[in-house]
């Protein structure tokens, strides 16, 4: 069994290998210094990602500072439940399903 490689065929496998050293080395984007919130960013990944017992994953959430002061909602809550409420004394269809899907949830642990 005789194998040989003309001169074409060595020339393309170096093309071939210099194109691939050239484009998937480490790009510099990759060796830019990073931002400070990135670095924060990535600091509350590493110290807040775990597994619960049942096989699903928590992770914190990526504020852009600790203890954000979030707006007032309460009140638009409170409408949003009273329209909900009389939406489904009017409509008993909605009102079932909308049990259902309650109840759902609870057996399910999300409730």
């Amino acid at each position: 069994f005789k194998c040989e490689i003309n001169s074409e065929m060595g020339e393309l496998n170096t093309l071939v290998r210099k194109s691939f050293e050239r484009d998937f080395v480490d790009s510099p984007i990759n060796k830019l210094k990073k931002s400070d919130e990135e670095v924060r960013a990535e600091t509350i990944l590493e110290n807040t990602c775990s597994q619960t017992k049942d096989g699903c994953w928590q992770i914190g959430l990526l504020w852009k500072e600790d203890n954000p002061q979030l707006p007032e909602s309460r009140s638009i809550a409170w409408r949003r439940l009273s329209y909900v409420e009389n939406k489904m004394k009017d409509n008993s269809k909605l009102s079932q399903k909308y049990h259902q899907q309650i109840e759902n949830y609870a057996e399910k642990g999300y409730a």
